[in-house]
């Protein structure tokens, strides 16, 4: 995973300068419905974790650069610095509601909450 995020991040940068961020973080979200969907499927074996933590961190690297450079284009000079402290609010939550799913009810639960967390950004 480690390896594919900081392998895409600065191609996925600079793709989203050309082309636009939207369209970029569009393509990272699909790419996040892919590996929920890998893990859905629940392949077993080394290969298939690997494949999965290959998807996984590809979707982190795209995602994750093009966020943090639409944030400046959204908020006004003034609310920068609030914009960001907002997006990690909002980024941290949902591993803490993964972890609230997953506790009482299993692992089966957990993996049905990211595919239906997954759609394009709407603007």
């Amino acid at each position: 995973m480690n390896v594919t995020h900081t392998a895409v991040a600065i191609p996925a940068g600079a793709l989203s300068d050309r082309i636009g961020k939207e369209k970029v973080l569009a393509m990272g979200y699909g790419v996040f419905l892919a590996s929920a969907l890998l893990i859905k499927l629940s392949p077993t074996g080394l290969p298939a974790a690997y494949l999965i933590a290959a998807v996984f961190g590809l979707y982190m690297g795209v995602v994750e650069t093009v966020q943090r450079a639409l944030i400046p284009g959204y908020a006004g000079p003034g609310l920068r610095g609030t914009a960001y402290g907002v997006y990690y609010l909002v980024v941290a939550r949902p591993s803490s509601w993964l972890t609230r799913l997953w506790e009482p009810s299993g692992s089966s639960t957990a993996r049905r909450w990211p595919p239906s967390t997954a759609s394009p950004p709407v603007r």
